[in-house]
């Protein structure tokens, strides 16, 4: 009869364990337009995109070698990708609670002893000295029965933190290559202004020279040298701009390739043509736009990760089953090599729970849930 009940309990908690407290998460449904609300822009296409590689459809070298050098150098992605790291950490320890925790310990001893043994009945008795080691060891453990299932729901919300972590690594990331491909534009830019600023100023000054010779013969008057003065020293205040423009550019580049301002002007400084995409730009379709962009991605996953800490908040308010075990080994008697083994396994119900509190952080977990779900 004790067997059979043994048995039944095993199987209703077995049973029980396949259930979890709170809710499951769902995606949320989102209309979407199938196609964009103005017209396609000239050298667009409204088609899926290919590739992620887009700084490749300019035929860049540099921007190439840039923007390949920045994905591995660069200071705020390297420490998103520590964040998902420390988030792939911290889903293996939710994870251990699925398995049993072992304790044990450990202890060795050596004793030295003077005791009095009666010689006879004629005799006195002698202190004879005794020399003796005692060992003993033992481990123990503990299973928690997940039968509500509050570790479950820290493991979802766990791994939901850690898709977070990683989509909020590939949003750094696309940032960081938007940033490198606009600044690398920027600067060829500024560089092809100063070059036909540069050839304006040779021109007006060929101009300016003209002029007075003419002024001096008669043929123009001092307004005319003074208008053609003029629109020299408007071009040439434009050179400073466009140096200045140059230097905040390569300095952005070295900053954001994670090394010191400036390292890059060796390499950059020579002028070369502006990046030019291809014929036709793939823009793709605006419901791939929500599955494309990691920020939105990022936020479903905190949403589902609020959505399992509801259960798992829930779950606080039940009893916990723990299974726990132990085995000593000691020695039966000091004095001789006999050994005692003692084993037990026993079940405890553990209902430590704070309700008050538990209850509070339960009735919080869903507005946490609907606040995560927004932008």
């Amino acid at each position: 009869m004790r067997r059979s009940s043994w048995t039944s309990f095993v199987i209703s908690t077995l049973l029980l364990a396949g259930c979890a407290v709170g809710p499951n998460y769902k995606r949320p449904q989102v209309a979407v337009p199938r196609q964009w609300t103005v017209a396609a822009a000239r050298g667009t296409a409204a088609t899926p995109i290919e590739k992620d590689d887009w700084w490749s459809s300019f035929q860049d070298l540099e921007l190439n070698s840039l923007v390949e050098r920045s994905a591995e150098q660069n200071l705020d992605l390297q420490l998103a990708l520590e964040r998902v790291q420390e988030a792939r950490a911290a889903r293996g320890v939710a994870r251990s609670g699925y398995f049993p925790s072992i304790d044990g310990a450990a202890s060795g001893t050596r004793n030295r002893q003077r005791i009095i043994v009666p010689a006879g009945p004629q005799k006195s008795a002698v202190i004879v000295p005794v020399e003796y080691n005692n060992f003993q060891g033992g481990f123990a453990a503990a299973w928690e029965l997940d039968v509500f299932g509050g570790i479950r729901r820290s493991v979802q919300a766990a791994t939901a933190d850690m898709t977070a972590a990683e989509e909020n690594r590939r949003d750094v990331l696309v940032i960081l290559l938007g940033d490198v491909g606009r600044v690398y534009a920027q600067l060829r830019g500024f560089q092809r202004r100063l070059e036909i600023a540069n050839k304006n100023i040779k021109t007006q000054q060929d101009t300016l020279d003209l002029t007075s010779a003419r002024a001096k013969a008669g043929l123009a008057t001092e307004l005319d040298v003074s208008r053609a003065a003029a629109q020299l020293e408007s071009t040439k205040a434009v050179v400073p701009t466009l140096l200045s423009g140059i230097d905040v550019s390569i300095h952005r580049l070295s900053v954001l390739l994670g090394e010191e301002p400036g390292a890059l002007r060796s390499e950059l400084e020579k002028t070369s043509p502006i990046p030019s995409a291809g014929p036709e730009v793939d823009v793709g379709l605006p419901s791939d736009l929500l599955k494309r962009r990691p920020d939105i991605r990022r936020s479903e996953a905190q949403l589902a990760a609020a959505t399992a800490r509801i259960g798992e908040a829930k779950a606080d308010l039940f009893p916990r089953f723990v299974l726990t075990g132990r085995r000593d080994v000691r020695p039966f008697n000091s004095m001789i090599s006999r050994w005692a083994q003692e084993t037990f396994i026993r079940l405890v119900l553990v209902s430590v729970c704070p309700c008050s509190l538990v209850a509070a952080y339960v009735r919080t977990s869903p507005y946490r849930a609907r606040a995560s779900g927004r932008p």
